[in-house]
């Protein structure tokens, strides 16, 4: 068991999460300690600052007065508050009361006998989590080539290429057309003329 597995299990009890979130909440403290410049004796000022001056006495005493979320809100800053809800999947109440349970407990534990240490602990380190990478979903290769296959758009060359290819079967279609329509005047010119000159005797018929 790790020296804070207990500390989390009593928050997770305490506010209702599970031991996971709670040690996500304590991960995102963590870091905003070691972020902050100055160390954890420039984290501690802080509080002292905004007027909790008493509080950490306290912490460091070992009677662990609670904080309360207005005072938390007013030390960190909602942002602090904001990151650590968005990281454990919580809401802001919920991440506020599971902050204002484990900083007594975890300043009493990183300061033994009162005193504020330059640095903290490795075992008190490794509950730092990794932050996740936000990783976005890949089209497997089928569906990308599925995806090709139903985008795929005609190159700009062709349009020009069937226009063109329209326009000729148009000309030639109409060519024939009157091409043919003059054929037929032709021979309905030439039919009368024929069928009169057929009608007529022969001049090399012989008479008896």
């Amino acid at each position: 068991m790790g020296t804070l597995d207990p500390v989390l299990v009593d928050v997770a009890t305490q506010v209702g999460i599970s031991t996971s979130k709670a040690a996500s909440v304590l991960s995102t403290l963590l870091s905003s300690m070691i972020e902050t410049p100055g160390g954890l004796t420039a984290f501690v000022e802080r509080f002292r600052q905004s007027g909790c001056e008493e509080l950490i006495a306290s912490w460091l005493g070992g009677s662990l007065r609670p904080v309360s979320n207005s005072e938390l809100e007013t030390a960190l800053g909602r942002d602090c508050i904001d990151k650590a809800a968005t990281r454990a999947g919580l809401p802001f109440p919920t991440t506020a009361s599971a902050l204002s349970f484990l900083l007594p407990q975890l300043i009493h534990r990183l300061t033994p006998g009162g005193v504020i240490p330059s640095r903290i602990p490795s075992d008190i380190l490794a509950y730092i989590q990794p932050a996740k990478p936000q990783m976005t979903a890949r089209p497997s290769s089928d569906s990308r080539l599925v995806g090709k296959s139903s985008t795929t758009v005609a190159p700009h060359w062709l349009w020009p290429v069937l226009i063109l290819l329209t326009l000729v079967l148009l000309g030639c279609w109409l060519w024939i057309v009157r091409h043919s329509r003059q054929n037929g005047r032709i021979r309905r010119r030439h039919s009368p003329t024929m069928a009169h000159g057929t009608g007529r005797g022969s001049p090399l018929a012989i008479h008896s």
